[in-house]
Formats: structure tokens, C-alpha cells, sequence
């Protein structure tokens, strides 16, 4: 009886834990997806500084515009990497929470004499 609620309460708490890192990780995603807002907006003023002529735009384009556009891309799709482990963690923690709740409180098993 007291190894099943000891049981019940270890899965319970590393469901709490998950939770945990799981709202560390989408705290995380909030503060990348504000630096590819701004890396983005700075890339369209980049765009229209350069655009002006012709030729400063090509050069632009290839040592400046494209290099930051391929990190975006990059830092775009970490972040997605990121919110799908995020999520994971999210549901396992309440799955382990509910399985810890319901072990803990099952009534014992008393084996038939």
C-alpha cells in the first residue's frame, strides 16, 4: 500500500517537473520568436536601403539580406523544433499528474486466501 502511493506520488511529481520545463522552454520561445520579429524588420529596412540603386541592391542582396535571411530561416525553424518538445512535455506532464493522482489513490489490492 505504501510502495503504490509512494509510486503514485514519484510519477506525479516528475509530471509536475515536465510541466515546469515545459514552461521554461515556451518562456524561452517568446523571447526567440521577439528576435526574429526584430532580425525580420531590420532585414525589410535593409531591403529598402539597399533597393534604392541598382547596383548597392545586388550587393546587398548577397553579403547582407540573404545571409540574414537563411539565420531567420534557421532561428524559425529551431523555434518550431522547440515548440513540438515544448508540447510533449506539456501533455506527458499532465498524463503523469493524472496517472500519479490515480495510482495514489487506488484502493489497495488485497490478493484472494
Amino acid at each position: 500500500m505504501l510502495r503504490k502511493r509512494i509510486i503514485g506520488i514519484c510519477i506525479g511529481l516528475s509530471g509536475v517537473v515536465m510541466l515546469g520545463v515545459a514552461g521554461y522552454i515556451n518562456k524561452q520561445l517568446v523571447q526567440g520568436r521577439q528576435q526574429v520579429t526584430s532580425a525580420q524588420k531590420k532585414v525589410s529596412q535593409g531591403k529598402t536601403l539597399f533597393g534604392l540603386n541598382p547596383i548597392t541592391g545586388e550587393i546587398g542582396d548577397k553579403a547582407i539580406i540573404n545571409p540574414a535571411e537563411k539565420k531567420i530561416r534557421a532561428g524559425k525553424e529551431e523555434i518550431a523544433r522547440y515548440e513540438t518538445i515544448a508540447n510533449r512535455l506539456q501533455i506527458g506532464g499532465i498524463v503523469m499528474i493524472v496517472a500519479g493522482i490515480i495510482i495514489f489513490l487506488l484502493p489497495p489490492h488485497h490478493p484472494k486466501k
